[in-house]
């Protein structure tokens, strides 16, 4: 005799089931009707929302690359200039976080004072960077 041939119970005994007659009013009948083309416009909607959520963040992130693509070539200049120029080190400090909040989406554009933008533009006058671009992110008041 095996020791585990002890320990398995008989099965179950079969049950037979029948539906019943299906008794409920009109007006159960329309609640669920309601309730179930409400879920429906509930899960349209959701999805519908979804969908654009999708397709911003896409944009946002076409439109974060763009931006890093534009800048890029500029950041690198400045940051091999900076290394031997101390003046335009000092305005590489300044430019570095305004390109990085502008690849961010923070602004389209950022506005200084009249001295710092004079600082910025007249110190690169002498350097290969596309001033085009910059002009168009940095802005004076």
């Amino acid at each position: 005799m095996n020791f585990y041939e002890d320990e398995i119970r008989p099965p179950d005994k079969i049950k037979r089931e029948t539906l019943l007659q299906h008794n409920r009013s009109v007006f159960d009948k329309q609640l669920d009707e309601a309730l179930y083309q409400s879920l429906q416009l509930y899960q349209n909607e959701v999805q519908k929302h979804e969908e654009l959520e999708k397709k911003l963040l896409q944009q946002q992130r076409e439109e974060i690359e763009k931006r890093k693509n534009l800048v890029k070539p500029i950041l690198f200049e400045l940051n091999r200039i900076s290394k031997f120029d101390q003046k335009i080190n000092n305005i590489f400090e300044i430019i570095d976080p305004i390109l990085d909040s502008y690849c961010g989406l923070a602004f389209e554009d950022c506005t200084l004072d009249k001295k710092t933008y004079h600082t910025i533009f007249n110190g690169l006058t002498k350097t290969r960077i596309n001033m085009d671009i910059l002009m168009s992110i940095i802005k004076s008041e």
